[in-house]
């Protein structure tokens, strides 16, 4: 009796997933190359820039004051932010970076998963290397936004939409695919289009008969409107902010045909490595015979079928309001719409060769790829601009900044800096490097500071920083004019230097206790 059960436990061994993933070498070379692509982008560009890119720090400065909503976004990614920042010591360059890279193996991950039920296992493993090699899954991956962070979100709803509706008796599946949906859209609202792709995929395949697939999607739905319910209500307190933000980008003055070129040939970088592998790896593998009653992959297939919607319905849906308005479209928000995009076409090519030999062709053509991308990153990006004196944004004098804005409080004031008022540049890059880390207040504007007050100005203080330029900008002028201190100081940026302005706000003589002060 304890043989047989002994025999089941084997049995069931073997047909888990995970453990018949981690008996398999190209598995655990795939989970390797996974593991040490993170690693070196996270080391590469964490270590070796000054600063961070503008989104990165924009989230620095979101994630020290957890909302259900920000006057830009949803609000997912800035509180992925600080729970890491708590755990990791947080905020910091290095963590940004590891984050955001961190995203894109989670959705590779999610795409392995996928590929898994629809490819045979070899194949499976060539896919995902081929979906790393678009430039959104790797160097655009260096920055934490909501770009970046809706990759994994994106990638967990078409795997769990697959996992669905081929088990859609089990109402698990259900469950966890509305709660996948709303995380995507707490992420970014373009996650919606990423929806829309498997509601395509229903009604090709018309499924709308089938009571248990009703079923789930009333279940996913209840699921989805429950994990957006905080966001919603904090919403309707705030004016509904994001949605102006939404509105003011896509009505940037261009015309139709200037967006369109611009979007498209925005894509020509991303996918350049993707189409150079291809065709290599179609180069250095041979052909196998074709037999007499080898088929072509039909137009009824249901895998086929599943992969066209997920794959063309975002990008469609985002291009419609061009093309019908002119509203304008940027190239990196079509990011996460792209992750169906190995599977397809290792399923329309793969069966001209061995499995054997398209994955170990497929294995090297990707870590050569990747090693070259990575490189041509770091010296482009970080190395090249260092050198020349070329002032981007990764060689900003960040952390020396940060010194000379807390040099000059503590030189006027005896209680903790609490509050920085400046852009979200300035301000990032000093709460990035200054312990503990003040508050922001973006522009001297509550109504997008929506975690501030003006009672909270008057208890703590605070410390105004600008370039001279904007010394005289409205948001800035009146709080100049009665601060008790003011200022400036050069800082070298690249060849440059630039000159900035600060000034000191003292609380007010009626202050009460900083609610804001750590000590």
């Amino acid at each position: 009796m304890s043989a047989v059960k002994i025999n089941d436990l084997n049995r069931l061994r073997k047909s888990a997933t995970f453990f018949s993933f981690a008996d398999d070498k190209g598995t655990r070379q795939l989970i390797g190359f996974l593991l040490v692509y993170w690693l070196a982008w996270t080391l590469s560009v964490g270590l070796l820039s000054k600063s961070i890119v503008l989104d990165s720090v924009e989230q620095t400065v979101w994630s020290q004051t957890w909302q259900w909503g920000y006057y830009k976004h949803p609000p997912l990614p800035s509180i992925l932010m600080a729970g890491l920042n708590r755990l990791l010591n947080g905020p910091s360059m290095w963590l940004t970076v590891f984050a955001a890279q961190g995203c894109a193996v989670v959705a590779l991950i999610y795409v392995w998963l996928l590929a898994s039920r629809i490819l045979p296992h070899r194949l499976a493993i060539a896919a995902v290397l081929i979906t790393s090699l678009i430039g959104y899954h790797n160097y655009t991956a260096t920055s934490f936004d909501h770009n970046t962070v809706s990759l994994p979100f994106s990638a967990a709803v078409l795997y769990y939409f697959y996992r669905a509706i081929h088990d859609p008796r089990r109402i698990f599946n259900w469950i966890i695919l509305g709660l996948a949906s709303g995380l995507a859209m707490l992420t970014k609202y373009s996650a919606l289009l990423v929806i829309a792709g498997p509601f395509v995929y229903l009604i090709w395949q018309n499924s709308w008969a089938n009571f248990l697939i009703i079923r789930g999607l009333l279940v996913s739905s209840i699921v989805f409107a429950l994990v957006l319910l905080p966001h919603v209500m904090w919403l309707e307190n705030h004016n509904w902010l994001p949605f102006g933000y939404f509105y003011y980008e896509l009505n940037m003055p261009n015309s139709r045909f200037d967006i369109l070129a611009a979007f498209f040939v925005g894509q020509i970088l991303p996918f350049l490595p993707l189409f150079l592998a291809i065709w290599l790896i179609s180069k250095i593998s041979q052909h196998k015979p074709v037999l007499a009653n080898s088929s072509k992959i039909s137009h009824r297939d249901a895998d086929w079928r599943f992969l066209i919607a997920t794959l063309f319905t975002p990008t469609l849906l985002a291009l419609l309001p061009t093309l019908l308005n002119g509203n304008y479209l940027f190239r990196s928000w079509v990011c996460a719409f792209f992750l169906p995009a190995g599977i397809l076409i290792v399923k329309c090519f793969s069966d001209k060769y061995s499995q054997e030999q398209l994955l170990q062709n497929t294995r090297n053509v990707a870590w050569s790829f990747q090693t070259v991308i990575l490189l041509l990153f770091v010296i482009g990006k970080i190395i090249y601009p260092n050198l020349t004196g070329h002032e981007v944004r990764t060689n900003f004098p960040g952390k020396l900044m940060a010194e000379r804005v807390s040099a000059i409080w503590r030189e006027h004031q005896q209680q903790p800096l609490t509050i920085v008022i400046a852009d979200t540049w300035l301000a990032g890059n000093v709460l990035l490097h200054t312990r503990p880390e003040p508050t922001v207040l973006l522009n001297n504007d509550l109504g997008i500071s929506t975690w501030l007050n003006q009672q909270d100005v008057a208890n703590c203080g605070a410390i105004l920083l600008t370039t001279m330029q904007d010394r005289s900008a409205k948001p800035y002028s009146a709080l100049f004019e009665r601060a008790v201190a003011t200022g400036s100081f050069p800082l070298q940026w690249g060849k440059s230097s630039r000159e900035y302005a600060w000034a000191i706000l003292s609380p007010e003589s009626n202050a009460k206790d900083c609610r804001l002060s750590q000590d």
